[in-house]
């Protein structure tokens, strides 16, 4: 993970994904509205660190977990919810930003060239 996060920091070449991808580096994950994205480690053991742009090749690290911990399912009154606990990362990712910057917006952009300068594609997302 220490390597990854100083490609990202040196602007080294990443693979930026889109959605569903699973072969990626980083990805904005959805709602794409909220700006919460995440760096992902699939070495073992596999986590992800959750994080929003402060600004253009600027960034602010907020939580971060084990995958095996994210695929939990948990059991409702009406059935089962699946996969609740990347919805909750994600708000706490937001409910960390709020705490650390206040009045301060993450960042936000259509193209990928808005989020990483040295980005190879203009993808919108």
């Amino acid at each position: 993970m220490r390597r990854k996060l100083e490609a990202i920091s040196s602007g080294n070449r990443l693979v930026i994904g889109h959605r569903r991808d699973k072969q990626c580096d980083i990805k904005r994950l959805e709602p794409f509205a909220g700006e919460v994205w995440e760096i992902r480690e699939r070495d073992s053991p596999s986590i992800r660190i959750f994080f929003r742009f402060l600004d253009l090749d600027c960034l602010a690290t907020t939580n971060l977990k084990f995958v095996k911990e994210l695929f939990g399912i948990i059991w409702l009154r009406k059935g089962i919810e699946f996969w609740p606990i990347w919805r909750i990362e994600i708000r706490r990712c937001k409910a960390i930003w709020r705490k650390l910057f206040l009045t301060y917006t993450p960042h936000t952009g259509v193209h990928l060239n808005d989020y990483l300068s040295n980005s190879t594609g203009s993808g919108t997302f």
